[in-house]
């Protein structure tokens, strides 16, 4: 991943703040990443988007823990070797089981499913960032239904994202291409933000990853 001045993509005017949301089509997502120089700001302006890995914790199936101490993962040994304390972001995981969760919330067991599949990650896209998290449209009756990803995704009081960066691949990160894309669309990314993601091999997504976090240092 090579830091530009745009590749051709910016954020200079921002866009009108929409009152309703521009549908997304799984399949033809816009990329919303500006590749700049990731931007200086305060731990509050920070957003980091990482999928949920394979590898999980060796724990008895029915134990709940933090989804941040669930994922065993390369990216997830780099956070915790990088910043064992995690405090320098917003931290939102994309799970394939639970849809976008938080580091800490909700508690989750161990599970099987390996990668978000295609149907999964088109559930998220077409539902949109207002869309609360129905169980892949299997919600039973009587359970409520969890937060949107409006809810866990937008900024602190008076803040704006400046600072996003995207760990993910495949279906992950068209999702989150998607989360972002409409983020920007209701005027909560900061005009001049830095948007990374990782791209390549597995080895050249943790070298860019791990590049990213000495950065902010």
């Amino acid at each position: 991943m090579d830091y530009a001045a745009g590749r051709g993509a910016t954020l200079s005017t921002p866009p009108p703040i929409a009152r309703f949301l521009t549908p997304l089509k799984y399949g033809a997502v816009p990329n919303p990443c500006n590749y700049r120089q990731p931007t200086e700001c305060i731990k509050e302006e920070r957003l980091l988007l990482m999928a949920g890995s394979q590898t999980k914790i060796d724990i008895r199936p029915d134990q709940l823990v933090a989804p941040i101490d669930l994922y065993t993962g390369l990216m997830f040994e780099s956070l915790r070797k990088l910043y064992p304390d995690l405090n320098f972001a917003r931290i939102l995981i994309l799970s394939a089981k639970h849809g976008l969760i938080g580091k800490e919330w909700p508690k989750i067991a161990p599970y099987h499913c390996r990668h978000l599949t295609q149907r999964k990650a088109k559930h998220l896209i077409e539902s949109g960032i207002d869309e609360c998290f129905d169980d892949w449209g299997r919600l039973p009756d009587g359970r409520s239904a969890g937060p949107s990803p409006r809810q866990m995704l937008k900024p602190y009081s008076g803040c704006k994202w400046r600072d996003v960066f995207i760990v993910a691949s495949k279906e992950c990160r068209q999702v989150f291409h998607a989360f972002v894309t409409q983020l920007i669309e209701i005027g909560c990314v900061g005009p001049n933000a830095s948007i990374n993601e990782v791209e390549g091999d597995i080895a050249q997504q943790r070298r860019q990853f791990e590049d990213y976090l000495r950065g902010l240092v």
